[in-house]
C-alpha cells in the first residue's frame, strides 16, 4: 500500500451482519486506505459477530490509516449485526478522528416476493 500525501477527510463504512463485521477506510473518492474484518483478527465462529469483534475490528481499522492523516470521517452503517454501535463508539474513541456525518445504508423487505398458491385437495 502506498502513503502518498495527506488526506484530511475520508469515509469509514461499516458492514455488519450475524456472522461477520467488515470495515473499510476510504478517501473522498472511494479509493480503499485500509480494511478490517473480525476474521483477519483471528476471531472465528461465534465471536466474528459480538460488539467486542465490532470494537477490535474498527480500532484496528482505524490504526491502519493512521499514517494518512485523517481527521474527519462520515460514517456508513450497513447491515443488521448486533456489533454496530460498538463499532461506532470505538471509532469515536480515537482522539484524532472527528465523526462529521452519519448515515444508515441498510436494507430492508418493503412486501416480498408474492407467495405460492394455496394447495387444492
Amino acid at each position: 500500500m502506498k502513503k502518498s500525501g495527506i488526506i484530511s477527510s475520508g469515509m469509514v463504512y461499516i458492514t455488519v451482519s450475524f456472522n461477520n463485521i467488515i470495515i473499510s477506510v476510504t478517501d473522498p473518492q472511494g479509493n480503499v486506505l485500509g480494511v478490517s474484518s473480525s476474521g483477519m483478527k483471528g476471531l472465528r465462529g461465534a465471536r466474528k459477530s459480538t460488539p467486542y469483534a465490532g470494537q477490535i475490528v474498527a480500532l484496528d481499522a482505524v490504526e491502519k490509516v493512521q499514517g494518512f492523516g485523517l481527521r474527519t470521517v462520515g460514517v456508513v452503517l450497513k447491515g443488521p449485526g448486533p456489533a454496530r454501535e460498538s463499532a461506532l463508539r470505538a471509532i469515536q474513541s480515537v482522539p484524532s478522528l472527528t465523526i462529521v456525518s452519519l448515515h444508515e445504508d441498510s436494507r430492508f423487505p418493503t412486501n416480498g416476493c408474492r407467495p405460492r398458491r394455496k394447495r387444492r385437495v
